[in-house]
């Protein structure tokens, strides 16, 4: 197969939706296609020129092979539902204060689309956050026995996963929430990103999830980001993918500044 010189955001674009979608097995939006193409590596070098004959599509297509492998290695490509795959966007929440369940929309919302978003009866709207994750997938709904499709609910032309169950808080933190929360969640981080890392003083690792958390009923927001007495934070570069497969109940801490962390991992990285 030959491709002539054609931009990128052209007919390529549409070359990269069609394969993205049978390399997935189930519609993908635009909207995550073009997710996909930026979080690339090669892709950025690539971007401001043209892919030109079979040189491109051989690239392309090992990038593809690339992808298939880490969604392998993070759970099952078919649950679609159980995947959110546009890297470091804005994801919505909503809760079913009764069952205390929270169900996340996997695909991306902007602030006015949330704000816009009309909940049923019975769901208050929880907040949106930007992932931290570069690709992250739910093993299973809290409750369930074995791994499989999550539950989902239908709200406009949106699907909403029920994917964790939030505990009650510890006490004695001031500016910020630590729960436990029952969730099944694989998260990944891309190479050459620089990632913070929490210690919450007891020796154990605590992997970003969220900045620009807002909306969370019951935490005023902040500006500044401030850590309990003994905890720390440092930066790391990663040298290669980082998958983290974080504990069921996960230990959560929801900084009022919008930051949240997920652990305990161990992680052996310095």
């Amino acid at each position: 197969m030959s491709l002539s010189c054609v931009p990128l955001n052209l007919s390529f674009m549409r070359i990269i939706y069609i394969m993205l979608n049978n390399v997935f097995g189930h519609t993908l939006t635009h909207r995550q296609v073009r997710a996909h193409y930026r979080q690339q590596p090669l892709m950025t070098v690539i971007m401001p020129v043209h892919f030109c004959s079979d040189s491109g599509l051989w690239i392309f297509m090992l990038l593809v092979h690339r992808k298939q492998q880490a969604l392998a290695r993070m759970g099952n490509p078919a649950w679609s539902d159980n995947w959110t795959l546009a890297g470091l966007d804005i994801y919505g929440e909503i809760m079913h204060p009764e069952t205390r369940s929270v169900w996340l929309s996997q695909q991306p919302f902007t602030l006015e689309e949330y704000s816009a978003l009309q909940v049923p009866e019975g769901f208050l709207k929880s907040g949106t956050g930007r992932s931290s994750h570069d690709l992250a997938f739910f093993r299973r709904s809290p409750g369930g026995t074995v791994d499989g499709p999550l539950a989902t609910t239908k709200i406009g032309d949106r699907t909403f996963s029920r994917v964790a169950r939030p505990g009650p808080p510890e006490p004695g933190f001031n500016g910020v929430l630590v729960l436990p929360v029952y969730k099944y969640h694989n998260v990944m981080f891309r190479a050459g990103r620089t990632i913070e890392i929490m210690d919450c003083g007891d020796g154990w690792d605590y992997v970003p999830q969220v900045t620009e958390m807002r909306g969370l009923p019951g935490v005023p927001p902040t500006a500044e980001r401030v850590l309990p007495d003994g905890w720390s934070v440092r930066e790391i570069l990663l040298q290669e993918d980082l998958h983290v497969e974080v504990p069921c109940p996960a230990r959560v801490c929801l900084f009022f500044s919008g930051h949240i962390f997920h652990g305990p991992v161990r992680l052996g990285l310095n």
